[in-house]
């Protein structure tokens, strides 16, 4: 034991690290363009830092509301401040009404596969519309 300059005694300090797993499953916690909105930037938001490998043209995806084929994109992931985003490869049509999808096999750091809504059995995706200006 020491005395501090203050007269307090100090005895020895055992610190101890401990891992905690992480099994929280990521969420999108925010998307643009928002559900019927028209045109932006079409970005997903998440509730804490993503495997970037994992967002890819597979995990999230767009197309048209009467289409089943995905619209060629470019997705990114920037893992400061947590946005996904596609870039489609050519322009949008106008007017039409688009499906956003960020698929279940989107991870976060610790491997933990997105769920959207905790209240479902299994992993949930995270989907949302908009129109583009006609």
């Amino acid at each position: 034991m020491g005395a501090s300059p203050t007269g307090w005694f100090i005895d020895d300090v055992t610190v101890y690290e401990c891992d905690v797993a992480d099994t929280t499953p990521p969420q999108v916690k925010s998307t643009t363009p928002s559900n019927g909105a028209i045109g932006a930037d079409v970005t997903a938001k998440f509730t804490e830092g993503m495997k970037a490998s994992t967002l890819n043209g597979t995990t999230f995806t767009l197309n048209r509301n009467d289409a089943s084929t995905n619209v060629e994109a470019v997705v990114s992931y920037d893992g400061v401040t947590k946005p996904a985003t596609l870039n489609p490869d050519s322009n949008l049509d106008a007017g039409a009404t688009y499906i956003a999808k960020v698929a279940t096999g989107a991870k976060d750091k610790a491997g933990n596969k997105l769920d959207q809504d905790l209240s479902i059995a299994g992993n949930q995706p995270k989907k949302w519309k908009f129109k583009v200006a006609p």
